[in-house]
């Protein structure tokens, strides 16, 4: 979602002003067991050690946290193998000095087993194939292929939440622009920490009616997320917020 203006009546309302203060990293408050290494780049997911260390290896298990940001708008682009090796220096950097993925979006730095994976590539050449395995990196002897994860449930059937509304809705669906590091008005409309959402009216009962909800059910180019970047919301996943309104916000 981007930052907007959106019209009710005969005025101009600024979409929600929220500042983003903790998220379980350093100075946060935010969980990271919950948003950070585990859910999105930790042993919840660590590649296998018979895995080869190949182009599709690090599309898949070591850069797919940063394909959700970084293929369209937001450079560098790793959408594409060819696009990752255009920049594999400036992605090496990033890595090694974990100022990618962010973490003041809630993102945990690479382990230090996905970030031996991403280098031994790039020593190799960043090849397409390779006979090179995960097993044999010194990072990754203790990392083991990590605990298998039960399957989601549908939003219809998940706790109503502040954790699900974030890991299931909001950062997938809105935090690609709407983080402290994006360069345009975006980054005025955050959604942390929780007190910035109770305490607005635009996250009011009853749901279905609610400011942040009618927003989402717009069909012209003010609706959020805007038509250029992406998708409308699912009804599955506006109808989770508008439950979530109606519980009373719970934490």
């Amino acid at each position: 979602m981007r930052g907007s203006f959106f019209t009710i009546g005969s005025r101009s309302i600024f979409l929600i002003t929220l500042t983003l203060a903790a998220l379980g990293l350093s100075s946060c408050s935010y969980r990271e067991d919950k948003l950070g290494a585990d859910a999105l780049n930790g042993k919840a997911g660590e590649p296998a050690l018979t895995a080869l260390i190949d182009s599709k290896l690090i599309q898949t298990q070591v850069l797919n946290s940063c394909v959700s940001c970084h293929s369209g708008r937001t450079a560098p682009l790793v959408n594409s193998i060819d696009s990752i090796r255009a920049v594999k220096d400036r992605i090496s950097t990033s890595v090694r000095n974990n100022s990618m993925p962010p973490q003041s979006a809630g993102y945990a730095p690479l382990t230090d087993c996905r970030k031996a994976i991403l280098q031994a590539w790039l020593d190799a050449g960043a090849p397409d194939t390779s006979s090179i395995q995960v097993s044999s990196l010194p990072a990754c002897q203790h990392a083991g292929p990590g605990p298998i994860e039960p399957p989601l449930p549908p939003l219809a059937d998940a706790p109503l939440n502040y954790d699900t509304l974030i890991t299931r809705v909001v950062r997938p669906r809105c935090m690609n622009c709407h983080n402290p590091d994006d360069k345009t008005e975006a980054a005025a409309t955050l959604f942390f920490p929780y007190g910035e959402i109770a305490g607005n009216r635009r996250w009011k009962a009853p749901g279905q009616t609610s400011g942040i909800v009618r927003i989402m059910r717009k069909t012209d180019d003010t609706r959020m997320p805007p038509p250029e970047d992406g998708p409308a919301l699912s009804e599955e996943e506006i109808s989770y917020i508008a439950r979530w309104i109606d519980a009373g916000l719970p934490q």
